[in-house]
């Protein structure tokens, strides 16, 4: 018995040391608890993506926050902006000011990092059309108890990516360049043809489409945003894809030349020693030389000066009229890529100024894609050089 009432007092005088050493918060925290810090004295709640947003903790929270932070466990403390856990924002290095605790977050977004492109795409995305500015809601969850509702300020809190100007300019000056950039490729003699002067070749068309279209979106979130913008995985492939349709049509292109010149090479050959033939029996035997005989001759030497002649130059009908013509008139194949092309081109280019990111196409875009630039290249080898 009296070895019970020992052990009964030792565990009672166990016990609040082992709630002292606790992570639990040992008080409840209240909304009110948390206030978020203006710049400029106190006077501006607009806060830039890269800047440092901060959050004063006061009250029963002050405690608890500061215990979790000593202890090195500031990824405990998460920020909620309008809903969506920004997982990948944690405390910057804490400071302890007057009655309360600064916890300071920077508000950046890695490109590199997959959660935390995810979980910005998603917010920018809910406010998608909605301008470059947005008022957001904010709350703060403290370990594993739910977020706490930040009350708004004397302002609201907003959030922006950059100021509407500079956006509007930048997307405008990117579309010129690109515009002007296609223009000049189009009005050269070769870049975008089979050979110099030429027909214009569909597959260096799209080609030269996706390669200005990406570098000048990554140039121009660059210039806005001040980061190195990440390059998904499919719009790499896009580009691939494009590329590798580029290279096949000049392959395919540089093939049939090369075939069609073996044939008339041939037939060269065979008209020519057949020629000489005629003029052999010709000279051995002139009676013997028929009427039949002549003409033949004639003939020959007629096709033979006609195949030593500079084949006629080719002209263009047209950028359009030649990147949708298969040589038969208008074709179906080529008009189904330049369709998909001009399209996906469109939904990229308002995705890259809404969100300011690079958009990531799905896999059945991305099929499709690939599956008319295969079956433009597969209708592309009967075609006409």
């Amino acid at each position: 018995m009296r070895y019970l009432i020992v052990s009964i007092v030792c565990i009672l005088f166990a016990v609040p040391v082992v709630a002292a050493d606790s992570n639990l918060p040992s008080e409840k925290c209240q909304n009110s608890d948390f206030s978020i810090v203006g710049k400029n004295n106190g006077a501006d709640y607009r806060y830039k993506m890269n800047e440092t947003l901060k959050i004063r903790v006061t009250g029963g929270c002050f405690s608890d926050v500061n215990h979790i932070v000593k202890q090195g466990l500031s990824k405990n403390v998460v920020l909620y902006l309008d809903d969506i856990k920004m997982t990948d924002l944690h405390v910057d290095g804490p400071q302890i000011e007057g009655d309360g605790l600064i916890l300071p977050f920077r508000l950046a977004r890695d490109s590199e990092n997959e959660s935390s492109r995810a979980t910005w795409n998603k917010l920018l995305s809910k406010h998608r059309g909605k301008g470059y500015g947005m008022t957001l809601p904010l709350a703060i969850a403290i370990g594993n108890e739910p977020a706490w509702l930040i009350p708004e300020p004397t302002e609201p809190f907003q959030f922006y990516i950059v100021e509407k100007t500079v956006a509007e300019l930048t997307i405008i000056v990117c579309l010129a360049l690109f515009l002007s950039a296609l223009y000049l490729l189009v009005k050269s003699p070769s870049a975008l043809r089979d050979e110099k002067g030429g027909y214009y070749s569909l597959g260096k068309s799209q080609m030269a489409f996706w390669g200005l279209l990406v570098a000048l979106a990554f140039a121009g979130i660059w210039f806005v945003t001040g980061t190195m913008e990440h390059i998904p995985d499919q719009v790499l492939i896009l580009i691939g894809i494009s590329g590798a349709t580029g290279l096949s049509s000049v392959v395919i292109g540089e093939n049939k030349k090369s075939t069609n010149a073996s044939k008339i090479e041939v037939h060269r050959k065979n008209l020519r020693d057949e020629q000489k033939l005629l003029e052999t029996r010709k000279k051995d035997d002139a009676n013997a030389f028929t009427q039949g005989n002549k003409e033949r001759l004639e003939e020959i030497n007629a096709e033979i000066s006609e195949l030593s002649q500079q084949p006629a130059a080719v002209h263009s009908a047209g950028f359009w009229r030649d990147i949708c013509n298969d040589g038969n008139g208008l074709s179906f194949h080529r008009l189904q890529v330049v369709i998909w092309t001009i399209i996906l081109g469109v939904v990229f280019i308002v995705d890259v100024s809404e969100v300011i990111s690079m958009p990531e196409f799905s896999n059945t875009l991305l099929m499709l894609m690939g599956i008319s630039s295969g079956t433009y290249l597969g209708f592309k080898i009967p075609e006409k050089v």
